[in-house]
């Protein structure tokens, strides 16, 4: 049976107006929780990348003050003293044997080396693919046009010297394949206080962190500790 036009065109407009008032909201609910829901998942990604951030910084801040720690006291090591204050083949090769030591035990380390006042390397351990290597004096290299060496040359003894990570330099060219670094250096003064040349360690970058970051970070003033357990303290120095 075929309703008269005028139910027909009531039908039409219930119908209408029911979509209006039950559809048309539903669709809005469904898009503001929609929109809450992409609110809710990005706060809560910011939030762990915030902690994931906060959880690196801290463990390169420890990792820093234990490094600073242990190069305070390698800078004030008897093999080193011995070399600042008489310079001869057998202490220097006595370092270089401590220096290859101190390199075994930290995986981390690229390069240690002792620099004199001009920046040329007094001795100098490289690790490489097959194990470390004790560079001899003829394989030696003159340093002192460094940016590093200069700026952590300018510190007092006891201070601590961080280079922005860069790629390593050999004999003025690019490492091949290319190694990125970070330097940590403090200066080494003699008896009387005088600096006689600079104690350097050359960080892969990529495996203590430091890489994260491409701008410069500050220098590190670090005091001295006193016992072998203890870690440096360190703050920023100013700019």
């Amino acid at each position: 049976m075929r309703l008269p036009g005028k139910f027909s065109d009531q039908s039409n407009r219930l119908y209408l107006a029911f979509l209006v008032t039950a559809v048309v909201p539903l669709a809005i609910a469904g898009l503001v929780g929609i929109h809450y829901s992409i609110q809710a998942l990005r706060d809560e990604t910011l939030s762990h990348l915030d902690q994931e951030v906060a959880s690196r910084a801290e463990t390169v801040s420890r990792f820093m003050e234990q490094l600073a720690s242990e190069v305070l006291y390698l800078s004030a090591s008897t093999a080193l003293d011995a070399l600042v204050e008489n310079p001869t083949e057998q202490a220097r090769t006595q370092l270089e044997s401590n220096f290859a030591v101190f390199a075994t035990a930290y995986p981390y380390i690229y390069q240690l080396r002792y620099l004199n006042t001009v920046g040329r390397e007094v001795v100098r351990v490289d690790r490489r693919e097959d194990g470390l290597v004790l560079v001899p004096p003829s394989a030696l290299q003159d340093k002192g046009d460094r940016y590093y060496f200069r700026e952590a040359m300018a510190l007092a003894p006891g201070q601590i010297y961080v280079s922005p990570p860069d790629l390593n330099i050999e004999h003025g060219q690019v490492e091949t394949p290319e190694r990125p670094v970070v330097r940590v250096a403090t200066p080494v003064a003699d008896a009387q206080g005088r600096i006689r040349g600079l104690l350097i360690i050359n960080l892969h970058a990529v495996t203590s962190s430091l890489s994260t970051s491409p701008a410069r970070p500050p220098m590190a003033m670090c005091s001295r500790p006193r016992k072998r357990t203890n870690r440096a303290k360190c703050t920023s120095a100013p700019t």
